[in-house]
């Protein structure tokens, strides 16, 4: 029943648990106690002592353990050390999904690990939303969504709003724009609202549900004075090709949803519901200069979950920013019909914070609020 650690050359793991010296101590410890059998005095202390022994050596262990330096960041897995999972919680081929992609992968190049895109499509980004807010707060897997997330925790029920998530950045900013198939024989906003008086509740309108898209439509609808059959869709790709193909008579996106459609010759733009003629579009009239006081604005952010650590935050935040200043990177978000921008952390919570503010009071004047 002796301690191996009485002699410490025979400890075999002594630099792994505690320093010679500590060896030497308990052995010191251990000598003088088989020293007292001389006596039964001594050999009572020395019993009382022996029975004790083990919970000496607990508490130097207990010491010394308590002294040992905290973990350093070397010794932690560096972030990352696997793939990312980037959500869309709309379909392929829209707005979010196309910044998205072309962020993704250079976000991977900074990082030096692979940033997958996930489509999980759905109740106007609710269920996508969620998938991230319930997901382990790692930074292993974000969401990138557009004013969907602050406008479905308003008018959706069972949504997620951002107190369920940590904000890393806004990505991209840009001005809806109002679409109609090109054969349509609207040529301008008046020609739209004039039928859309003389044939009430006939001329349809396509909207997401819960997003961006829900609030722009109606909110044009009240300005115009109009009356139209409002047609749900999962995301601005399945209603561009559902307006190509007749389904519905207009539609107000981004213009990168679109831009395929509008470059093919199946669809053009009737007018821009922002502050500011497009430069791709430049004889295209902004509403407000048709007579309609109706100016609206679409971003996309990037997310992480609640509690995400900090240095994880930064992390991705310095990617993205990196990303985001590469000319390549900003060429070819352009070229998909997107306005780059970058606000870090701190900007980005100012920002939504604003946002929020701005939907609460629309989603509630539009009757939209559950």
């Amino acid at each position: 029943d002796r301690c191996i650690l009485a002699k410490p050359q025979n400890c075999p793991k002594k630099q792994d648990h505690f320093s010679k010296r500590a060896c030497a101590i308990v052995s010191k410890i251990i000598r003088l106690l088989e020293g007292m059998k001389g006596s039964r005095d001594n050999m009572n202390i020395y019993c009382i002592w022996r029975k004790s022994w083990t919970s000496i050596l607990t508490m130097l262990l207990a010491f010394y353990i308590v002294s040992l330096p905290p973990l350093t960041k070397t010794a932690r897995a560096e972030f990352p050390d696997k793939h990312i999972s980037l959500i869309v919680p709309f379909p392929a081929g829209g707005r979010s999904d196309l910044g998205a992609r072309i962020l993704a992968e250079a976000i991977g190049n900074s990082l030096g690990q692979a940033v997958n895109v996930e489509n999980r499509p759905g109740a106007g980004g609710v269920i996508g939303a969620r998938y991230v807010a319930d997901a382990a707060p790692d930074g292993y897997t974000l969401l990138t969504t557009s004013a969907a997330l602050i406008i479905s925790s308003y008018t959706m029920e069972n949504s997620r709003g951002l107190d369920d998530f940590e904000s890393l950045a806004i990505v991209e900013e840009s001005q809806p724009v109002l679409v109609i198939q090109s054969n349509s024989e609207w040529q301008n906003i008046g020609d739209l609202i004039a039928a859309s008086r003389s044939n009430p509740g006939e001329v349809a309108i396509g909207n997401i549900p819960g997003a961006t898209s829900q609030v722009v439509a109606a909110g044009f609808v009240e300005a115009a004075k109009i009356d139209v059959v409002t047609v749900p869709f999962k995301g601005d790709a399945d209603a561009v090709i559902a307006l190509a193909g007749g389904n519905i008579d207009f539609y107000i996106c981004g213009v990168s949803s679109a831009k395929p459609l509008i470059a093919g010759g199946k669809l053009r733009v009737l007018a821009v519901a922002g502050n500011r003629r497009l430069a791709d579009f430049p004889d295209v009239p902004l509403m407000k200069e048709e007579g309609i006081d109706f100016v609206a604005s679409l971003f996309n952010a990037v997310f992480a979950p609640k509690n995400t650590p900090e240095r994880v935050l930064d992390k991705l935040e310095g990617a993205i920013a990196t990303a985001l200043q590469d000319r390549e990177v900003l060429t070819k978000i352009k070229n998909a019909g997107l306005n780059p921008v970058y606000l870090d952390q701190e900007a980005t919570s100012a920002f939504l914070a604003s946002e929020n503010s701005f939907y609460e009071k629309m989603t509630k004047k539009l009757g939209l609020q559950r």
